[in-house]
């Protein structure tokens, strides 16, 4: 079947923030200038790079999310300024779904423009150098593109395993581009591929990265290396898509050379020590060197959907900003005493939570102390530590690796944060992604995708209990899709 760009609200032009774009945004731009040599094409990365950082995907909306319908989260009783309340009471109608469907497909112009486009640099006058420059930033478009059918498919769709074969509703394909005469005409309608279909997509783009993507491809001028596409990238994304595909084998495989990934005999990363995370101060680096982020999203000031507003990570889950996303006491005791984790909370005068009756906060997303007004924090989308989680859950599956094994993965990560080391069982083994991962974007998706069901507290009303058949585990597409792509069919009970 011809697939074609969707022109979901494309009248949203690209946002422009300092540190992502410092060009005219690409679809306000003659396509002959944009794409006019290989400097152009690479710079065409830069607004799908960019629009992760949005308010509505890795910015906070996404994050935000998978967290306050969860145990983690609570609603500020110290700090509520009435945002974020359909996250935190589940309640979605296809009138206040989340964004990421327009942004996401949004993101596919300058992404499937490159993937279209790379090819057609490639002459007899091509040196070895500009071949593998092409390559690599062919691969990072192939990466962020299967990022966002990930993402996409997570939100909008149930897990893999939700019938035999995975023949479900996923979310529309597209890989080419329209015309530039014809990008607001929404002539095209494309109907929703299986989530079969959605993850063939992605594993076979992340294939294509694997392959293209030159370790020695250095891009200029980058701000946080650690925010470009790279190899070990590449690697935790496709160990991640093959833990929710229940691919063990394959999982355990590449979270294994994420974990083993050496450049001239030197490993590339490595657990944080307490004394980093003590208080959560290793999240608020600006621009980590070394240590346990293999990719994130960097943000600053400006980086924003809107210049000047206030709604990043650090602005609605921290005490220091509006605060409404609030942690729970739940979560902070499944802490045992001297893990370093449990140092990693706030009271709302910013001071160390001990435990009190009072409102907490995660300390993930206090800020990088840059700005008054708007303190900007990064946001992991890969760690090292959920490589090791990974690798541990798909051995209790029946993964093989020579010479480890679920108890030595979980001990590792478990003594690096100064932790008990738990029985190797799955019980556990999601007790400790809770522990590690908190408030990174992971538990809603986790309970989904391991058929368990989500409980806060002891009570189950309405917005406190999920059972597995709930139809709320997945969000609606939002009404303006509906209306633009006739093909489309809506989320059950939306």
């Amino acid at each position: 079947m011809k697939k074609y760009i969707l022109l979901l609200s494309l009248s949203l032009t690209l946002f422009s923030c300092k540190g992502f774009l410092d060009q005219e945004p690409v679809l306000k731009v003659n396509e002959k200038t944009v794409y006019k040599d290989i400097d152009g094409l690479e710079k065409s990365l830069t607004p799908a790079y960019g629009i992760l950082a949005s308010s509505g995907w890795y910015g906070s909306g996404f994050i935000l999310r998978a967290e306050l319908a969860t145990p983690n989260a609570a609603r500020s009783k110290e700090k509520d300024t009435g945002r974020l309340k359909e996250e935190y009471f589940i309640n979605y109608h296809k009138d206040n779904a989340p964004r990421l469907w327009q942004l996401a497909y949004r993101a596919m112009l300058p992404i499937n423009t490159i993937i279209g486009k790379a090819d057609s640099y490639i002459n007899e006058n091509s040196t070895d150098a500009d071949k593998l420059r092409l390559n690599s930033i062919k691969a990072q478009a192939y990466f962020l593109r299967a990022l966002a059918y990930f993402d996409l498919c997570r939100l909008f769709a149930w897990p893999y395993n939700h019938t035999a074969d995975a023949s479900h509703l996923g979310v529309p394909i597209v890989t080419t581009v329209q015309s530039s005469e014809n990008l607001l005409t929404h002539s095209q309608s494309i109907a929703r591929a299986s989530v079969k279909e959605v993850y063939e997509q992605i594993i076979n783009d992340l294939t294509e990265a694997e392959k293209l993507f030159s370790p020695s491809y250095k891009k200029a001028n980058v701000i946080d290396p650690k925010a470009e596409v790279s190899l070990p990238a590449i690697y935790a994304l496709l160990s991640r898509v093959y833990l929710y595909k229940q691919e063990w084998q394959k999982a355990a495989d590449y979270a294994t050379k994420v974990i083993d990934y050496t450049v001239d005999g030197n490993k590339q990363f490595r657990l944080w020590n307490v004394d980093e995370l003590k208080g959560g101060k290793i999240f608020g680096v600006d621009i980590p060197s070394e240590g346990e982020i293999i990719f994130e999203v960097y943000s600053d000031k400006t980086n924003s959907d809107h210049p000047g507003a206030r709604d990043g990570l650090s602005d609605l889950a921290s005490p220091k900003g509006y605060g409404d996303a609030a942690a729970t006491k739940w979560l902070y005791d499944i802490y045992e005493q001297g893990d370093i984790r449990k140092t990693m909370f706030v009271n709302v005068g910013l001071q160390p939570y001990m435990g009190e009756e009072q409102d907490l906060w995660t300390a993930k997303w206090l800020g990088k102390g840059l700005n008054k007004e708007q303190d900007p924090v990064n946001t992991p989308i890969f760690r090292l530590s959920e490589m090791y989680l990974i690798r541990a859950e798909a051995q209790l599956h029946g993964a093989t690796v020579q010479g480890h094994s679920a108890a030595d993965d979980m001990k590792t990560l478990a003594e690096s944060r100064n932790a008990s080391p738990l029985e190797a069982t799955l019980e556990n083994l999601y007790l400790e992604r809770a522990k590690e991962l908190a408030w990174e974007g992971h538990l809603w998706f986790d309970l989904l995708r391991t058929g368990r069901e989500m409980q806060r507290g002891n009570n189950k009303e309405a917005h406190n209990y999920l059972s597995l058949t709930d139809y709320r585990w997945i969000s609606p597409i939002p009404a303006h899709e509906m209306e633009l792509n006739n093909k489309l069919i809506q989320n059950e009970n939306y």
